[in-house]
């Protein structure tokens, strides 16, 4: 679903990805952990076309997304067709970035109509599906100053299944709630892996890697030192450096 080839990211001298290899299959889930500023972010960001690479090669559902060199484009790919093939993620930030003066059911239906130009009808059948499916129908109504953390986050969550996406980017979804509020979060996050979403979440969240996740990246200083099941790179890491930061917080 996700192929990503030697991947360099840099601003300005600071280089942050540094050569990233992987790849993501339909229906797994992969959580990603790493120290804070170790690139974990950044690469999410280049996947979605929100960062453009300094050099690589970004493939999505089998299609060439993104593929440059020194930061000059090696292959001229369209900004529409980029454009399509990003729209088959969908991404959930640290912070809500929710429409303050629209409603919940509002906020979830603007993309739909707005991007894909689905009828107003359709996108308020959906929306009231998905704020079911997160536990938030009764709040459809409130706008975001209205509701808790967790509350904005699960809007958030069916702001980005109402695209329909393929595949579902978690940036660190629970690193700006209150401790109380992360179960709610994580919970909605089960269930869709359980359905079989395509997801790649950088966390904190070890617990949630453990239960939740089929593979784990430990990232450091802008590569990948390690990779595994999370039985492999949680419990049993190879490298030292893998094993120093489990060592502080576990």
């Amino acid at each position: 679903m996700i192929q990503v080839v030697d991947v360099h990211k840099s601003f300005g001298k600071l280089e942050v990805l540094k050569g990233i290899n992987f790849s993501v299959n339909e229906n797994e889930v992969v959580c990603i952990l790493g120290a804070s500023g170790s690139g974990k972010s950044t690469m999410l960001r280049c996947m979605n076309h929100l960062e453009r690479i300094t050099s690589g090669e970004i493939y999505i559902d089998g299609e060439l997304a993104d593929k440059r060199e020194n930061d000059k484009d090696m292959i001229k790919i369209s900004p529409e067709h980029a454009q399509e093939l990003c729209m088959e993620l969908g991404m959930v930030f640290q912070r809500f970035n929710l429409f303050p003066h629209l409603t919940a059911l509002e906020n979830v239906m603007k993309a739909p109509m707005l991007v894909k130009k689905v009828d107003e009808a359709t996108a308020l059948k959906d929306a009231e599906e998905l704020l079911k499916s997160v536990g938030l129908y009764d709040k459809k109504d409130e706008y975001p100053s209205r509701l808790s953390g967790g509350q904005q986050q699960r809007v958030a969550i069916a702001r980005a299944l109402a695209m329909k996406p393929k595949i579902m980017l978690f940036d660190e979804p629970t690193s700006a709630l209150d401790p109380e509020l992360v179960g709610e979060v994580l919970e909605v996050m089960k269930d869709l892996a359980k359905k079989g979403m395509t997801m790649i979440v950088v966390t904190h969240e070890v617990g949630f890697a453990k239960e939740v996740g089929d593979r784990v990246i430990f990232m450091d200083g802008g590569v990948i030192c390690e990779e595994g099941t999370p039985e492999d790179v949680i419990d049993h890491p190879k490298e030292e450096r893998t094993k120093a930061f489990f060592s502080k917080i576990l």
